[in-house]
C-alpha cells in the first residue's frame, strides 16, 4: 500500500493533505457513500463541512469516518457527528 494514494487511487498532497476535504468511510458504510460522492458533516466542530469520499478504511472498523486532516493536529474521536448527501 501507498500512505499518499487511496484506495479510489487519488494522491494526496503530503505538504497540506487537509486542503482536500477529503474522508475515507468504513466498508459498511461504503455501501452508501460511494467514491468521489460529497458529503456534509455537521456536528464535528471545526470539521464541519463538505467532504469527497476517496478511501476506505480497513475492515476492523464499522460506522466510522475518517477526516484527513494535516501532520500537526492531533487525532480525536468524535461521536454524534450527522453526515448527509450533499
Amino acid at each position: 500500500s501507498t500512505p499518499h494514494i487511496t484506495a479510489s487511487g487519488f494522491k494526496i498532497d503530503l505538504e497540506d493533505p487537509s486542503k482536500h476535504n477529503i474522508i475515507a468511510v468504513s466498508r459498511d458504510l461504503k455501501r452508501k457513500w460511494k467514491f468521489n460522492q460529497k458529503v456534509k458533516i455537521e456536528k464535528a466542530g471545526k470539521y464541519n463541512g463538505v467532504y469527497t469520499v476517496k478511501d476506505v478504511m480497513n475492515k476492523r472498523h464499522r460506522k466510522r469516518i475518517d477526516i484527513l486532516v494535516g501532520p500537526d493536529e492531533a487525532p480525536i474521536k468524535l461521536k454524534g457527528v450527522k453526515v448527509t448527501a450533499f
